[in-house]
């Protein structure tokens, strides 16, 4: 089973706290696909750099990384598109699973059986679980929340086609 992760984001610019994510991510798994997006939706302030730039610089920054696919939608329209063409790309690699964060994401990867365990769990009842990780510290718990917004999912492929994607 390879374990494959996706990282979307506008990286304007690229900088420290997005190659360390991408490392942790590379380290702890098969492949990382990484996916620049063109907008963005959440803030206010249009984006500092010319996606072509952002673009260029982010892939080369992460050239070093030998399991990272970077990916550009050619002017994509946001975080979502970028996630569901990584997942996309995921399924079509005959992945199990995905884990889907955006660059404000952070995930432990030191939890990622915690949350294994989880979705197998549960997998009659729930497809993609939504990660809420604020510290080090943060209790490894199960909450069933009605509507979910977050750029942090962990994701069963079979059952994300089950229910017929995002």
């Amino acid at each position: 089973m390879e374990r494959i992760a996706i990282y979307g984001g506008t990286f304007d610019p690229i900088h420290s706290a997005h190659i360390e994510i991408v490392k942790r991510l590379s380290e702890n798994f098969d492949k990382v696909i990484v996916v620049p997006t063109t907008v963005r939706y959440y803030k206010k302030n249009k984006c500092m750099f010319a996606f072509d730039y952002r673009y260029e610089t982010a892939k080369e920054a992460l050239k070093q990384f030998k399991n990272v696919e970077y990916v550009s939608l050619n002017g994509n329209k946001g975080i979502a598109k970028a996630l569901k063409e990584g997942l996309a790309l995921s399924i079509k690699d005959k992945s199990d699973y995905t884990l889907t964060m955006d660059q404000d994401s952070v995930f432990p990867t030191d939890k990622l059986d915690i949350v294994k365990e989880y979705i197998e769990k549960y997998s009659n009842e729930y497809a993609i679980i939504g990660l809420n990780f604020n510290s080090e510290s943060t209790e490894a718990k199960l909450v069933e929340e009605k509507f979910l917004l977050t750029s942090g999912n962990f994701i069963r492929n079979e059952d994300y086609q089950k229910i017929g994607g995002f």
